[in-house]
């Protein structure tokens, strides 16, 4: 039936491309968390320092 497969492939196509798009913001607030991370760090070294 290839209006089945069809129909089937377009959901499939839909549903990877929301979890590449959806992994890649993923991936880009980790980034940022760790950039934030490492400059809190940093800042918190330098106001605790005597």
């Amino acid at each position: 039936v290839p209006d089945v497969e069809s129909r089937e492939d377009l959901i499939k196509n839909h549903y990877m491309a929301r979890i590449a798009e959806l992994t890649s913001q993923l991936q880009l607030a980790d980034s940022k968390s760790v950039h934030f991370y490492a400059e809190v760090s940093g800042v918190d070294k330098i106001a605790t320092s005597p």
